[in-house]
């Protein structure tokens, strides 16, 4: 189970198998006190499994996993960010290598401008859960995410 929490830390509802999800809501890590950037990953795995890899080098960051492809999310997410004084910098899908990731990634540019879109799609693998695996099987096959966030 995964708890969505408000920026007062207050349960406001998880991801668990099985049952409805919120169309506007997720789980989410703030990297940095200063979020310029919005990653959206499908699923809290793929979040964290990037976040593993890249604990590092991602910075000024809210990472938020939408139960899917869910513009709404991204939408609450601008919105909640901006009411805390942010800059929205960048949108930064990292979601399925597949069809229905290709669509998402279009739409958000077409709803929050191609400049502020960057693709973060793995390559040659579904997702970044399976990005991590490979890692963990074969280290010298790995693909190395370069979100520069």
């Amino acid at each position: 189970m995964f708890k969505w929490k408000d920026r007062e830390g207050e349960v406001v509802g998880a991801d668990r198998q099985g049952t409805q999800q919120m169309t506007n809501g997720g789980f989410m890590i703030d990297v940095g006190k200063n979020p310029k950037k919005i990653a959206v990953f499908e699923l809290p795995i793929d979040l964290l499994s990037y976040r593993s890899m890249q604990k590092e080098k991602v910075k000024d960051t809210r990472m938020v996993s939408m139960g899917g492809v869910k513009i709404e999310s991204v939408n609450h997410a601008v919105k909640d960010l901006r009411s805390q004084g942010h800059k929205i910098e960048s949108i930064v899908p990292a979601v399925d290598n597949d069809k229905a990731g290709e669509q998402f990634h279009q739409k958000l540019k077409d709803h929050h401008g191609e400049n502020r879109v960057v693709d973060h799609r793995p390559k040659n693998v579904k997702d970044w859960n399976d990005v991590r695996k490979q890692q963990a099987t074969s280290p010298k096959k790995q693909q190395e995410p370069q979100m520069g966030m």
